[in-house]
This record gives C-alpha cells, sequence and structure tokens, in this order.
C-alpha cells in the first residue's frame, strides 16, 4: 500500500490556488498578471514545482530565456531528473543562444573551447602549439586569439614538463644502467 501524502499546510495552499490562478491568467492571455501570480506562489512556496515550470514557460514566451533559464535550474535543484524541467532547460538554453548576438554566440564557442583545448596542449604539446599558432592567428574575435595565446603558451608550458620527465628519466635510468 502507497504511503498516504500529508495534508497541504494553508500556505501551500494559498500558493497552489495562485498557481491555478496565475495558469488561467496565462491561459486568457494576461501575461503579465499571470506571471506575477506565479511568482506569488512561489514566495508562498518555493518548492512548488508545477508553478516554477509555468512561470519558466511564460518567461520564454515573453523572450527572457536568461530568466526561464534559472528558473528550471533551481527546479532541477528541487527535483533532480525531473523530465519536464530538463526538457524546458534544453529549449531555453537553445532559445538563450539563439537571442545572443553573433559576437556574443562567438565569445560563449571560444569559452567552451578553453578546457578541451588546454588539455590537448597538456597531452600532445606539438598539437596544442600548432593549435595555439592557428587559432591566436585566425581567430575572427579577441576572444579567439586570446583562447589561441592560452594554447600554445599551455603547450609550450606542457612541452617544457615532458622534457624535465624525459631528463629525470633518463637521469635514473643512467645510474641503474651504471656498475661498481
Amino acid at each position: 500500500m502507497a504511503a498516504a501524502t500529508p495534508p497541504l499546510t494553508p500556505q501551500q495552499q494559498r500558493a497552489e490556488y495562485k498557481m491555478m490562478a496565475g495558469v488561467t491568467d496565462l491561459q486568457t492571455g494576461d501575461a503579465k498578471a499571470g506571471r506575477a501570480k506565479l511568482e506569488e506562489a512561489l514566495d508562498l512556496d518555493h518548492e512548488l514545482i508545477d508553478a516554477r515550470l509555468w512561470l519558466a514557460h511564460a518567461l520564454l514566451q515573453d523572450g527572457e530565456p536568461e530568466a526561464a533559464v534559472q528558473q528550471y535550474r533551481t527546479g532541477l535543484l528541487l527535483s533532480p531528473g525531473d523530465e519536464r524541467l530538463l526538457q524546458g532547460l534544453r529549449a531555453a538554453q537553445s532559445a538563450e543562444v539563439q537571442a545572443m548576438s553573433p559576437e556574443a554566440q562567438d565569445r560563449r564557442a571560444a569559452r567552451q573551447r578553453l578546457v578541451p583545448n588546454l588539455i590537448m596542449a597538456a597531452l600532445m604539446p606539438p598539437g596544442g602549439f600548432v593549435l595555439g599558432v592557428w587559432e591566436a592567428a585566425t581567430g575572427r574575435t579577441q576572444e579567439w586569439k586570446d583562447l589561441g595565446v592560452k594554447t600554445l603558451l599551455a603547450s609550450i608550458a606542457a612541452g617544457a614538463a615532458w622534457l624535465l620527465i624525459l631528463a629525470f628519466i633518463g637521469i635514473i635510468v643512467g645510474e641503474g644502467g651504471s656498475g661498481p
């Protein structure tokens, strides 16, 4: 037999009513009033996932993808793995990227490439060196040129570290091979 859910507190009941009124307003085309009521519902009960979903949806419809992303992320903190929140988050993030200017999209892409570039530079210094020179020389924006310089510097440092390691190994092997 399933465990019974505990009854709602009076504050949770008010939050549910505010949410229902907000959803009704949204469905009848009064987005401003609907959003206000959904925000009031969340003030009363910040764990009311359905209110958070409706508010995020309304924010996304009103062209505020950053605010919608924040609502979905907060919801996921409260209810990890909720498929409705995950789908909404993906849609809001996509809308957020589309709303960005081409320059902002370019900066974001450069930031996303930084860690993979640095890993490549550390593991394969010659490849990182070539990649760093390429991106520094051909970068369309300052972000990409900076990414290239960072990759280049990381590959030089990694190359020097590899040389020190090989020299150390050579010293150890050289000492082990010499006899009395």
